[in-house]
């Protein structure tokens, strides 16, 4: 059974998670990039999966050393599946897609490439953030 102290982790994590999505969001589309795409979620998603793989390499190697079993599951609760996964939500990505207006071929197109980019620059990210982990520590 999953206890309380590490659901109440998750749900701190993902409060700060989607608070900082959210002023993320809203700083890159209001101030510095208008289009009609969400500029501020593409960063957060990329931003997310590279903090994803530096805080995976860096969770790998904490458990190789003498860290306690509960403090990992507690990182992890907190940082994995509260912070970031609200940090970059699916649901908020695909939602992009509405902005592309009638379900036309031409629309379907920037569609696809929007969430292709977002994709190989995710798993981009996400090595290379798990490899910088491991340069710099």
């Amino acid at each position: 059974m999953i206890g309380l102290k590490l659901c109440l982790w998750v749900m701190l994590g993902g409060a700060l998670g989607a608070v900082s999505r959210y002023l993320m969001t809203h700083f890159f589309d209001q101030y510095l990039v208008k289009t009609p795409l969400s500029v501020g979620m593409l960063v957060c998603n990329i931003a997310g999966c590279f903090l994803f793989g530096w805080v995976s390499a860096w969770l790998t190697t904490i458990k190789t050393q003498d860290a306690s079993e509960a403090s990992l599951a507690f990182l992890t609760a907190f940082l994995i599946s509260g912070f970031l996964a609200s940090f970059t939500t699916f649901s908020s990505w695909i939602g992009e897609g509405d902005k592309f207006g009638n379900i036309e071929f031409l629309s379907l197109l920037k569609m696809g490439g929007y969430f292709m980019l977002s994709i190989v620059l995710g798993l981009s990210f996400l090595y290379l953030g798990s490899k910088c982990y491991l340069w710099f520590k």
